[in-house]
């Protein structure tokens, strides 16, 4: 179980994070996006066992 004041914290980070998204300058983080779900995939295969390599995937 989560602690509520962590909880709380990521709440308020994801509000940022939202926050980010909506404003002007948004378009510098779509590099930043790409990373992060990348990031995201890797890790995810990595605790389901499957190993991948760093090597690059191709963006469509």
């Amino acid at each position: 179980m989560v602690d509520a004041e962590l909880d709380a914290q990521c709440a308020q980070a994801e509000a940022v994070v939202r926050g980010l998204a909506h404003s002007p300058d948004a378009r510098g983080l779509e590099g930043l996006a790409r990373f992060l779900l990348r990031s995201e995939a890797l890790a995810s295969s990595r605790i389901e066992g499957l190993q991948v390599d760093g090597s690059p995937w191709p963006l469509p």
